[in-house]
């Protein structure tokens, strides 16, 4: 019996680049590389696009105009594509839309833990048009499930993000070291993301404070931007931590800076799912401080590969971060176990793995489930 392989759709009409864009390239290329293949839906001009396109993926691109909904439908049809993948709420209507005209199967992917929509329209997409609703982790269903309670569990699935094993040797931490101005003596402490409300940043850099009290060389780079950046500058300004506080502004390839740290830290308040910018630390066998928010205590076993801090309380935040500082074996030993981790549950081998058979599974003939039989001419 010849299995049929899927061909999909990842749909995501985000201007910007983010965690949910990177995941579409990123699977999309793995997923290739295992015979499956995958359009990105996206922006005309986004950055998403340019990334697909500069990647080597096809494009179909989303224009705002009336029935949209029709044209996805026959490109879906036309192209071949079995199921949509859709990334964010606005897409989930489109998609649904679309494959009700087509007879494709729907796919939500979930990746922040914010709440779900429970109106009449979002009730008929869930109970009788989405087929899987994918989480990158344990707390955005719980979160989502809080709203659309109704949700059968064979509806729910788990999937979380990947990440590929980062290069370590001692002579590129040198050199990235040495491209930072990161002294020998000098304790490097790094945080990836956006500069954004939700990051806790202000949290962070009230634990500095205490930290720079303890240990006069140590060094925080922050890098990302966003809508908090003048407001964190102005806190270095105000605590005197211009010294020891560095702003990188948006790191393209953040792997250089990984391999120069000690020890990453996020410290969010809220949002937070399957976080790519912890996966990337854990990769560079780095010990993790992270706080008590959304899917960050899945990603971090505290005491083993990091620390789990009480969010909002940048005494705790400082103290779990100090007590890594002054320790280096055990720092070392945690980012071992962390390394350990992305090479079990979170390295692409095994993610895309999961994806390709859910993928198979929903698109089989006898499983597909789908909620509607239409079809275009």
């Amino acid at each position: 019996m010849t299995t049929h392989t899927p061909k999909a759709m990842f749909l995501d009409s985000i201007r910007t680049w983010g965690g949910g864009e990177k995941w579409c390239v990123e699977t999309a290329l793995a997923l290739g590389e295992r015979g499956l293949e995958v359009v990105i839906g996206c922006l005309p001009g986004s950055e998403l696009e340019s990334r697909a396109v500069g990647a080597g993926l096809t494009v179909w691109r989303k224009r705002s105009m009336p029935l949209a909904a029709l044209k996805l439908a026959r490109y879906l049809t036309s192209e071949g594509i079995d199921i949509v993948v859709a990334n964010i709420g606005r897409d989930l209507r489109l998609s649904a839309l679309a494959c009700a005209l087509s007879g494709k199967v729907l796919v939500q992917r979930r990746g922040i833990a914010r709440p779900a929509r429970n109106d009449f329209l979002h009730r008929l997409i869930y109970k009788h048009q989405v087929s899987m609703v994918v989480a990158n982790c344990a707390a955005i269903l719980e979160r989502m499930r809080e709203d659309v309670s109704f949700l059968p569990d064979e509806k729910v699935r788990v999937i979380p993000n990947s990440v590929g094993l980062a290069e370590l040797s001692e002579s590129r931490r040198a050199r990235c070291r040495k491209a930072l101005g990161i002294e020998a003596d000098q304790l490097a402490v790094g945080m990836l993301g956006r500069l954004a409300p939700m990051k806790g940043l202000g949290n962070l850099l009230g634990a500095w404070r205490l930290i720079k009290a303890r240990r006069p060389e140590a060094q925080l780079f922050l890098a990302g931007t966003g809508e908090d950046e003048n407001i964190l500058r102005e806190i270095v300004e105000r605590l005197e931590l211009s010294s020891s506080v560095h702003f990188l502004g948006f790191v393209r390839e953040p792997s250089d800076l990984l391999a120069a740290l000690d020890l990453f830290v996020l410290p969010s308040t809220r949002d937070e799912g399957c976080s790519n910018a912890v996966l990337e630390a854990m990769s560079h066998a780095l010990p993790c401080v992270v706080t008590n928010c959304g899917g960050l205590p899945e990603l971090i076993e505290s005491e083993r590969t990091g620390r789990v801090a009480p969010k909002n309380h940048a005494d705790s935040l400082g103290d779990a971060i100090d007590g890594l500082l002054v320790d280096e074996a055990l720092r070392k030993r945690m980012g071992a176990r962390a390394r350990e981790a992305v090479e079990t549950t979170y390295s692409v081998e095994v993610v895309t793995a999961t994806w390709a058979s859910l993928l198979t599974e929903l698109t089989r003939p006898s499983a597909a489930g789908l909620s509607s039989s239409a079809k275009l001419p």
